[in-house]
């Protein structure tokens, strides 16, 4: 069964353009890359939101 906050967030979800909602539930980026056969994350990106036209990122490395 549905709780409130499930279908207030399910509303929400109709109402808000997808981007948004992408940017509110991701909030890092990892890029691994295979160096000589060996798994190495080679950036940290953080997600700040989206104004709109494109997502607001920030790296870490």
């Amino acid at each position: 069964m549905l709780d409130r906050r499930r279908i207030n967030g399910l509303l929400l979800a109709t109402q808000l353009p997808m981007h948004r909602l992408i940017a509110d539930a991701v909030h890092l980026i990892v890029c691994i890359d295979r160096i000589n056969g060996i798994r190495r994350v080679t950036q940290i990106v953080s997600v700040r939101g989206h104004d709109g036209h494109a997502y607001q990122l920030q790296s870490e490395t």
